[in-house]
């Protein structure tokens, strides 16, 4: 850690009630580091909650780093590495030395321990030795603990770190470089070098704030005090550092969004295709996660039983030639409501019961929320999952991640996509999101999913399913109401018996391969746990151009046509009918189709 950034130091001036970093109450705690304290420490599991609320009180009167008024000192991070169990072997099987830089109060180190690496081999740094004594009150371990600790600011040559210089195979670096300028971040890679024992498979690993966008991030007193990197500006980093060491890197490294660390920093502002600018507020996130943290303390239930999320869009902004700019009023909003709202989630770890996400009922729903925003979102956030454990019911409307430039009166298309916008309305990552989500969804038991298009758009695409289906697990489901997707056969009725929904509504649901016969078949039989069906308006595009199913029913709410059957869009079953079969054919032809609207559910 470090006590020079302007940032800490404007924080530091705070008090403890009055600071944004300050979380009076640990409201979750993950099950490693219940695990650890319990396990390793011999704490009892009532105790574990106000423990670790004494020894953070403890520390922030030492310094308050933002990192220990929010309890996140006390995490273990490097257990989810890929890395992890190479790194633990290396430890136990070929003696290799551990230094955890920046390590506080050593949580890291006490895990590895606890994994039956030897402790001696263990080495922490960090600016303050009051932080380690501390980390010997909060494991508990100070008689059994064998690993070193030194006392070393990572740019004094003449520093504790010197005794591991040349000696160590492996050091692990969180929340370290993001502290520092590019220049200074220069110098700590150069440190590392001495640091490391000179033989390949030295490892340097760890994680950093870090941004889209690399560059100088400036204070709100104006200082510019810390640089954040991309991908590219990273390897361009250790580039130099090679070249100024001799030492050659193999550098390996990706972007992880975290909607729960909130923005304090003035970002620079970002352009908008309308040629305006939108500005980062500075304290959207934090004061939508203190009313959420509110609820949590203060509700009846410390829970939230709904969230519902939509935009409005007035009603002399929707020009029937200006498609595009109607969809930027309506998007550019959504996905900032939608991202700050996770963020807050995440932070505040307020569990919630049902959620709708831009699928609310209204005259002018015409879109939903981009499907690539959800891909943005990292859904292991451990403050998410904690969030949405007790989810039951999700409602969400999606479109694509692009919509058309522009249509006229009618609703067709004036200028279509050029290639490259093609290729990224057809990009799968765009796709994966909604899964990302599922897997998180332990609990849920009733799905509705609206996919948004409009006239003239791109052909749709027929992934959602097919990520979804991917999955190991799904969850058993009461209620799914699917409607506007586009999906093949075999997909369609895996979802459908792998969450063995009992109420099946399917509306404007087109496949792109296959029939609706495997389908019909399963819904209907004995061994099926449906007793509710809805159908309207399904195609089978393999029978081109897409015509519609049509029900032939004998029900009194069918007509005759002269001669021909009785045919409708639409159907509905629920009670004793629920298991006769279901008949239909696709037919193009408009003549002697009888178009019915049922009550909408």
């Amino acid at each position: 850690m470090a006590d020079g950034d302007s940032f800490t130091h404007q924080v530091s001036t705070l008090g403890a009630p009055d600071s944004p970093f300050y979380t009076p109450k640990l409201e979750s705690l993950s099950e490693e580091v219940r695990s650890l304290l319990e396990n390793y420490s011999g704490i009892e599991p009532d105790l574990v909650v106000p423990h670790i609320e004494e020894m953070r009180d403890r520390a922030w009167k030492i310094y308050p780093y933002p990192c220990i008024g929010m309890f996140r000192f006390v995490n273990v991070t490097l257990l989810k590495s890929p890395h992890y169990p190479n790194i633990l072997s290396r430890l136990k099987n070929d003696n290799h030395i551990f230094l955890d830089l920046g390590c506080c109060f050593g949580s890291e180190i006490r895990q590895l321990t606890a994994d039956g690496a030897p402790s001696e081999n263990l080495y922490g740094s960090d600016l303050r030795l009051e932080f380690w004594e501390l980390g010997y009150d909060l494991f508990r371990d100070r008689e059994k603990l064998k690993s070193s600790f030194l006392v070393g600011d990572v740019f004094d040559s003449s520093s504790e770190l010197g005794k591991l210089d040349g000696k160590v195979d492996i050091i692990h670096a969180a929340s370290f470089f993001h502290l520092f300028t590019y220049e200074q971040q220069l110098e700590v890679g150069k440190r590392i070098v001495k640091l490391l024992r000179p033989v390949e498979g030295s490892l340097v690993l760890g994680r950093m704030v870090g941004n889209t966008e690399p560059g100088l991030l400036t204070s709100k007193d104006g200082k510019k005090t810390l640089y954040r990197h991309n991908e590219e500006s990273w390897a361009g980093l250790w580039r130099e550092i090679s070249e100024l060491t001799g030492v050659k890197f193999e550098v390996k490294s990706h972007l992880v969004d975290t909607p729960g660390h909130m923005r304090f920093f003035n970002d620079a502002p970002r352009p908008t295709p309308l040629g305006g600018v939108q500005l980062w507020w500075k304290h959207e996130d934090y004061l939508l996660s203190q009313s959420f943290i509110a609820l949590k303390r203060n509700g009846p239930t410390g829970r939230l039983a709904s969230l519902s999320l939509r935009v409005a869009v007035p009603p002399d902004a929707v020009n029937e030639s200006a498609g595009y700019i109607r969809r930027l009023m309506w998007e550019e909003p959504a996905v900032d409501i939608f991202l700050s709202t996770f963020r807050a989630l995440s932070t505040s770890q307020l569990r919630i019961e049902s959620l709708d996400l831009f699928n609310s009922s209204g005259r002018r729903r015409r879109r939903g929320l981009p499907c690539n925003a959800l891909s943005s979102v990292d859904w292991d956030d451990e403050g998410l999952t904690e969030s949405l454990s007790s989810l039951r019911s999700l409602s969400i409307g999606l479109s694509k991640r692009f919509f058309k430039f522009d249509e006229d009166a009618y609703g067709h298309v004036i200028n279509y996509y050029d290639e490259p916008y093609i290729s990224m309305v057809r990009d799968g990552k765009n796709f994966t999101g909604l899964a990302s989500l599922f897997k998180i969804l332990k609990n849920l038991n009733s799905f509705e999913l609206y996919f948004f298009t409009l006239l003239g758009e791109l052909p749709e695409t027929d992934w959602f399913l097919q990520h979804l289906v991917a999955l190991s697990s799904l969850p058993n489901l009461t209620r799914c109401k699917l409607r506007g997707i586009y999906a093949t056969e075999t997909d369609l009725l895996a979802f459908i018996k792998r969450t063995r929904v009992s109420d099946l509504s399917l509306r404007q649901v087109k496949l792109s391969s296959g029939s609706f016969r495997s389908i019909f078949d399963y819904c209907t039989s004995t061994a099926s746990p449906i007793s509710k069906l809805d159908f309207k308006d399904l195609y089978e595009k393999d029978r081109e151009p897409s015509p519609y199913v049509l029900f032939l029913e004998t029900a009194s709410s069918m007509f005759d046509y002269g001669a021909h059957e009785r045919r409708t869009n639409f159907l509905t079953r629920n009670g004793d009918d629920i298991n006769q079969p279901i008949s239909y054919n696709t037919d193009v032809r408009s003549v002697g189709v009888i178009r019915l609207s049922p009550p909408l559910v």
